[in-house]
């Protein structure tokens, strides 16, 4: 296939997809509209799911861009293998911001849902990785049967995880962050 081809190929299908996922933005929007879901916790999917759409609209767009580019300025293949590195390189970088981005946005919309104490002690766990849980205690001001309690609610939910250092536990954020 010709460069031409592959770029009115992208063109076609990126723009197709494009209009199929801006009809599902428009039905999210207005689920969520309809649900107020601005403050509410339990809209965490619609609010999700449209984080996730507005990334593929990115990559549509990204698709979209190389179509034109093929089409109208390259002709040479050995172009397009560099073209194509190119574009995997910056869609794998688009991709790891995104999901840098989601997940602070999915941390900030867990603190939201906690106690004060329980989002000191999440912060504290966030701001140094790998802390023990008496260097929890002394950086939050909270008793140890607080801290421990709270350490085992958050692993039971997954939002941290415990090793074994010593005689003590060393705490981490779950990977969902």
């Amino acid at each position: 296939m010709n460069n031409k081809t592959i770029g009115y190929t992208l063109i076609g299908i990126s723009a197709a997809l494009g209009g199929v996922l801006l009809t599902y933005i428009t039905s999210l929007s207005r689920a969520s509209q309809q649900l107020l879901c601005a403050t509410t916790p339990h809209c965490s999917s619609i609010a999700s799911s449209l984080n996730l759409s507005h990334l593929a609209v990115g990559i549509l767009a990204a698709a979209f861009s190389l179509g034109i580019y093929m089409t109208f300025f390259r002709n040479e293949s050995a172009a397009l293998l560099r073209t194509e590195a190119t574009v995997r390189e910056a869609l794998h970088r688009i991709e790891q911001e995104s999901n840098t981005k989601l997940g602070d946005e999915k941390f900030n919309a867990v603190l939201q849902a906690l106690t004060e104490n329980e989002r000191k002690i999440l912060l504290a766990v966030r701001e140094h990785e790998g802390i023990s849980q008496h260097m929890l205690r002394l950086k939050t001001g909270l008793s140890k049967a607080k801290v421990s309690s709270v350490l085992t609610e958050f692993k039971k939910r997954g939002l941290v995880r415990k090793e074994e250092q010593g005689k003590t536990f060393s705490v981490y954020l779950s990977d969902a962050f």
